[in-house]
């Protein structure tokens, strides 16, 4: 909290720092959808500063990141308020700008199941107002990290109902060209209700069938989610990446340790080839550098452990899924689709690509907030 002379003067109404009752008597707030115009002008000119410091009045662990995120009550309608305070701070202004351009729009207008909406967005009444961005998007309650390491117990079902969930998005996100190339169980929202949604696609992209993928780096994916693609430094690279991450967050779930937890990506393929075996030289035809194909050449021949003895009491037809799934071989791994075809009913996914073109873009940290104010 901040000191009590900084708060004196406002009451807090429990997760929010301003007067929440003074403020529903003065704007009618959600007024169709969205946040009135005249409630936008008291949160920026009165408390914005205020509602600022206390959020980035955190642990020094927090401070590090970029984005901060608040439980606020509308209304009595509990929110996320999350602020990406980094367009004021990056040097990177045009990196930071793409980031941050393609998650707002990628994430505004959105309702489908599994993906987490934006609510609303609360432009500054001014470009000379403008040093903060603040999203307002329905509460979840934890994420599937925090679940997995917890003591809770987890069924046949609850892992069957949140990988279902997190498949049911990826078609949808695949089926508009979109890769996430970030996800993880932090990335991954619940409710008590278990009730999944997909977040953080500041780092997705789009795909086209006949571009050549080459921006893609191994730091794009958290390590331990990583696929082998990425570390090798192939040219090309496809959806398979995200099912590679959803097998590793199945593993998890099973086991409730991560698969392959390695300490840099060496170490990491290192561990991926112990437990799935050594790639043969067919298995690797994807990789195009000639460091990476000689490293992995270099590699001891060790045979593959059947997923039974790690996971001794999972039923085969959940292991065959993840057999599946952890395929080093990209163009081998099963897709979204075959996912489907076995059997599952989800509703009808997207057929319209998602529209890139803002990427080709050189956003200024000027031209990002006129963007945004609009």
């Amino acid at each position: 909290m901040l000191p009590t002379n900084v708060m004196s003067g406002f009451a807090s109404t429990g997760l929010w720092p301003v007067s929440l009752e003074n403020m529903m008597k003065r704007y009618n707030l959600f007024k169709d959808g969205g946040v009135p115009r005249s409630y936008l002008e008291a949160f920026w000119i009165e408390r914005r500063q205020i509602l600022r410091a206390e959020m980035l009045s955190l642990p020094a662990k927090a401070k590090k990141k970029k984005t901060q995120r608040k439980r606020i009550d509308v209304g009595g309608r509990i929110l996320t308020l999350e602020l990406l305070n980094e367009i004021d701070k990056t040097k990177e202004e045009r990196a930071a700008a793409a980031k941050m351009k393609a998650t707002l729009q990628r994430k505004r207008g959105k309702k489908e199941k599994g993906i987490i909406t934006i609510v609303d967005l609360l432009p500054p009444p001014s470009l000379a107002l403008f040093e903060d961005v603040y999203i307002i998007s329905d509460l979840m309650e934890t994420d599937l990290h925090r679940i997995i390491y917890s003591r809770q117990p987890l069924s046949d079902d609850h892992i069957q109902y949140f990988l279902y969930q997190i498949l049911r998005a990826l078609k949808y996100i695949h089926s508009s060209n979109v890769l996430h190339r970030d996800l993880k169980p932090s990335n991954l929202l619940l409710n008590s209700n278990c009730d999944l949604k997909v977040c953080d696609f500041g780092l997705a992209r789009g795909v086209e069938p006949d571009e050549d993928n080459m921006e893609l780096t191994e730091y794009v994916v958290t390590r331990w989610y990583r696929a082998p693609e990425i570390m090798l430094s192939t040219k090309e690279y496809t959806k398979a990446i995200d099912i590679w991450s959803t097998g590793c967050i199945f593993a998890e779930l099973l086991g409730r340790k991560p698969m392959f937890p390695g300490d840099d990506y060496i170490h990491q393929l290192q561990i991926i080839c112990d437990k799935l075996g050594t790639p043969t030289e067919d298995e690797l035809h994807f990789v195009t550098s000639e460091k990476a194909r000689r490293f992995m050449k270099s590699q001891p021949n060790k045979p593959k452990i059947p997923l039974d003895r790690l996971f001794p009491n999972v039923k085969p037809n959940a292991l065959d899924l993840l057999d599946k799934m952890l395929v080093f071989d990209p163009s081998k791994r099963i897709s979204v689709e075959e996912v489907d075809a076995r059997g599952t009913n989800w509703p009808k996914c997207s057929t319209k690509p998602f529209s890139f073109e803002f990427e080709k873009e050189n956003l200024t940290k000027r031209r990002l907030q006129e963007l945004i104010a609009e």
